[in-house]
């Protein structure tokens, strides 16, 4: 079975940190540069509309059991 130091964890945990920072401020340079170049972000409304009709469907039958 494998073994780990204390150190080697350390050393893994900061290198995985260091990746999530990374990774979000890649990810917010990326969205910014769609914004910027007018792309609108997120779900169609027609999609939100539709899933929220479904939503209250099956909450109306659901109450009728």
């Amino acid at each position: 079975m494998p073994s780990a130091s204390d150190l080697t964890i350390h050393i893994l945990a900061a290198v995985a940190e260091d990746e999530r920072k990374r990774t979000a401020e890649r990810t917010k340079v990326a969205l910014q540069a769609l914004k910027d170049r007018g792309v609108k972000l997120g779900a169609p409304a027609e999609a939100l509309k539709a899933a929220g009709i479904r939503g209250n469907e099956i909450k109306a039958a659901r109450s009728m059991r």
